[in-house]
């Protein structure tokens, strides 16, 4: 089987050490700031890119990711902050259905307006199709995520996800999202790695950890390395999964 390649996109070191340590990566020279790490694992090569926070880090560290390495796949994982309104509690495992654009768009007096709503697209799919704030993923891949953890027995809770600029202090403003959106939790990197990964026609994923209730901010309820370590749990084990290997097989096969 032809070794293919999977860039792991995360935006700190916490949200990967855990992977770098079981996996025994080895860390890769990697210009514009960014720290690198290169593992091989079931037969395939990761590449994990810690890329920093934000929307903008995230996509420059995915496209470096994609021009250099030229992966089959992307993941990005890391934590989240879970809407009050969605119920999932702190510690959980959520895999994205789709992803949106949170802030950009107009903040009028009639309230948030969204790209679509102003004629400003962010890009668009092969097809022609405009893409304005929310990114879908592709279904064949959730499915496969969900099989992987009834296969695994690892409960993972599913839904669209949102990124921000501003996180969400105020339980106000996450209910708004969540409302908006339809949303299950937040992050601040997740479309941006979504997008790019869509410009340049690579399957994306992406797989968070709950450290937080979007609330009034109370920074002593966090759970953040609860939330990282069983994130990169589920990763890994996604990673080791055969029906993963199938499907990048089958993807190999297509791009021959």
């Amino acid at each position: 089987m032809t070794p293919q390649r999977i860039a792991i996109i995360t935006a700190v070191s916490r949200e990967q050490e855990q992977l770098r340590s079981r996996l025994g990566a080895a860390p890769l020279t990697c210009r514009g700031g960014m720290t690198l790490y290169h593992a091989h694992y079931h037969g395939n090569e990761l590449y994990l890119v810690e890329g920093g926070v934000g929307k903008a880090n995230a996509a420059a560290a995915t496209a470096m990711a994609v021009e250099r390495f030229a992966p089959s796949l992307i993941i990005n994982t890391g934590c989240c902050g879970a809407y009050c309104a969605s119920t999932i509690p702190v510690g959980s495992v959520c895999l994205a259905t789709a992803e949106h654009f949170g802030d950009e768009g107009c903040l009028a007096p009639q309230g948030q307006l969204s790209l679509e709503e102003i004629s400003l697209p962010l890009a668009h799919k092969s097809t022609g199709e405009p893409v304005y704030n929310t990114i879908p993923m592709d279904e064949r891949l959730l499915l496969l995520i969900q099989n992987c953890a009834q296969n695994v027995r690892t409960p993972i809770l599913q839904g669209s996800f949102v990124t921000v600029s501003n996180c969400s202090g105020m339980q106000l403003v996450g209910d708004a999202l969540h409302e908006r959106y339809q949303a299950i939790a937040e992050s601040m990197e997740g479309a941006a790695v979504a997008l790019t990964a869509l410009r340049y026609a690579i399957p994306f994923i992406e797989i968070r950890g709950v450290s937080n209730l979007v609330e009034d901010r109370d920074f002593s309820q966090w759970r953040i390395n609860d939330a990282v370590s069983v994130a990169q749990t589920f990763v890994q084990l996604l990673l080791g999964y055969s029906g993963l290997q199938d499907w990048l097989a089958q993807a190999s096969t297509k791009e021959r």
